[in-house]
């Protein structure tokens, strides 16, 4: 089977390498903004089971049932953000150091490209040009 015949991920789907990665990096940011959008609600919804408390329209024994259940969504809530933000500093910081290799690659690259070419020029030997590349 020629090299060509064999369809790869991108041809098959159309996608490029790395969609996938960068579509779970989008979809975990919106759920890190819904997250942190859900918790500033639920503290709007303490402030105002509070002020209900406060203007006498609930009992104290149902306000703080009613407060205890948001303190428990509240707590689970942060802890799926920070889970979330956990997640998005990882994958940043392997992304950090994936373009410092890729970088390194490239100059590796270079160098290499420099040693074939005074290689080729006949300014390095044979022997010379092995052992310079062997030791990059």
């Amino acid at each position: 089977m020629e090299e060509d015949d064999c369809p790869s991920p991108s041809k098959k789907t159309g996608h490029q390498p790395g969609d996938l990665f960068n579509a779970d990096l989008k979809a975990n940011e919106k759920r890190i903004e819904s997250l942190e959008k859900t918790l500033d609600e639920l503290e709007q919804e303490l402030k105002e089971l509070h002020n209900k408390f406060e203007a006498g329209t609930l009992t104290e024994n149902r306000y703080d049932k009613l407060v205890a259940n948001k303190k428990d969504e509240i707590a689970s809530k942060s802890r799926q953000l920070e889970i979330n933000k956990s997640r998005q500093l990882e994958v940043n910081k392997r992304e950090q150091e994936l373009k410092e290799l890729t970088q390194e690659l490239k100059e590796l690259e270079e160098e290499l490209k420099e040693l074939d070419k005074k290689f080729g020029a006949g300014i390095l030997t044979e022997n010379r040009y092995d052992k310079l590349v062997a030791n990059k």
